[in-house]
């Protein structure tokens, strides 16, 4: 599972760490660790230390890798070879649109989300029918998506591609294109 992008305080990985650790008393520290590797890849401000830890407290070290700030080509790499993408978005940022999830919808894999209850964010990633959408701070609902995971191995997902290419930037631009004319084309008239 991975994540990649700006790690602050409104994407706070904890609520997704103490389902981690839900999982391990239930399963089993070692069959967590050989199940599991979670990426971070991206600057931020988050403190690690805590998290680690915390992990290593419950038997988990290595469960968890901190890969720091790195190019947008790697991101976009690490996204390719993950399994499962992660997004994390805590209240309030239910407006907040993170861009990579148009990067991740893009890859056809299948997303876990721990966003904000109607959150914008939810709204755009459900159609995909990529992302499976917890609300963030849900330890008990995302403790049993992880142990699904577990469990079954990466989800199956069918992505829906008509929506997902509504995004590309070449789409984007032409319905841009398709305003601007029709402001042109309306310009003299009034």
């Amino acid at each position: 599972m991975a994540y990649t992008g700006a790690l602050h305080e409104g994407e706070s990985p904890w609520p997704l760490i103490h389902a981690l650790a839900r999982v391990a008393e239930q399963a089993g520290a070692e069959r967590v660790r050989s199940g599991f590797q979670l990426r971070f890849m991206g600057p931020g401000d988050a403190d690690w230390d805590g998290p680690r830890a915390y992990l290593r407290e419950r038997g988990l070290d290595g469960v968890m890798r901190f890969l720091g700030t790195r190019s947008h080509a790697e991101s976009l790499a690490e996204q390719r070879g993950a399994d499962v993408l992660l997004i994390l978005s805590a209240p309030p940022h239910d407006e907040t649109i993170r861009g990579k999830s148009f990067e991740y919808m893009a890859t056809g894999k299948p997303i876990f989300a721990l966003l904000p209850e109607g959150s914008t964010q939810a709204e755009i990633l459900e159609p995909s029918g990529l992302a499976t959408i917890v609300p963030y701070g849900d330890v008990e609902r995302s403790a049993r998506v992880l142990a699904g995971y577990l469990e079954s191995g990466v989800p199956v997902v069918r992505a829906n591609w008509e929506y997902i290419k509504t995004f590309d930037r070449r789409n984007l631009a032409g319905a841009l294109a398709a305003v601007l004319d029709g402001c042109v084309g309306t310009a003299g008239t009034g």
